[in-house]
């Protein structure tokens, strides 16, 4: 169904702009960990209203990551498994949280943004409550792409939904999340919240998975539930 359709291609389009968001914020690449308290506030200082129109922005676009998600479940729901009621309301749970995990840092920014003139170990403790808050919540979208997965796997139809490979490349993402929770115990190096490990290979993973779900979810939207999916 075209509503269907549209709102698959809702993850793709908040993906699209959160990267050129972020830049226009000044956190591409992210502050470092490192940074002393006088320097984060006079980047927030020289930044005031980047961060507040970026982060007014991504509170906003966030909720289409939801639609997304529930264009998932709705054909997860259609493979008619066993299982396929619960995976589909999971996958929706895990969906439903992810928007907030974004809107949280976004306030914080905002919130350093918006009185830059606070005293610079408070704003350097936002600061470093924003970053945190960002790469450390992993577990709401590695359970969600674990779901997908499964979910994939368990349609054993001849012409399934989803092709067999994606199952594989959800867990793939999924795993790809996991090393963000542990951003508190680095200050430096790949496991830093600005590091390889925590925000690089997650970020472009999120962005592939989001688009490739899309573009599959969208494909089998289109598929009639009338279509002859004969099982093994």
């Amino acid at each position: 169904m075209k509503i269907h359709v549209i709102s698959a291609w809702c993850g793709p389009v908040f993906v699209a702009l959160l990267a050129p968001i972020w830049w226009y914020m000044g956190f591409i690449p992210p502050l470092s960990p490192q940074m002393s308290p006088v320097e984060v506030a006079q980047f927030y200082v020289n930044h005031r209203f980047a961060i507040r129109f970026g982060a007014t922005m991504i509170m906003q676009l966030a909720m289409l990551y939801a639609l997304w998600a529930a264009a998932i479940s709705t054909q997860i729901r259609r493979t008619e498994t066993d299982s396929a009621i619960f995976l589909a309301y999971a996958q929706l749970a895990m969906g439903a949280i992810a928007p907030i995990l974004f809107v949280i840092p976004s306030m914080f920014w905002t919130v350093a943004a918006f009185r830059p003139e606070l005293d610079v170990q408070l704003l350097y403790l936002i600061n470093d409550m924003a970053w945190l808050s960002l790469v450390m919540p992993v577990m709401s979208a590695t359970i969600q792409a674990a779901v997908i997965g499964y979910a994939i796997i368990s349609d054993k139809r001849k012409v399934p939904l989803y092709p067999r490979w994606a199952a594989y490349f959800n867990f793939w993402a999924g795993i790809t999340f996991l090393p963000g929770g542990v951003a508190t115990f680095f200050k430096s190096g790949p496991f830093a919240w600005n590091g390889i490990f925590d925000f690089w290979l997650p970020l472009i993973a999120f962005s592939l998975w989001i688009c490739v779900m899309a573009v599959l979810t969208a494909r089998a939207a289109r598929i009639s539930t009338d279509a002859p999916l004969t099982v093994n």
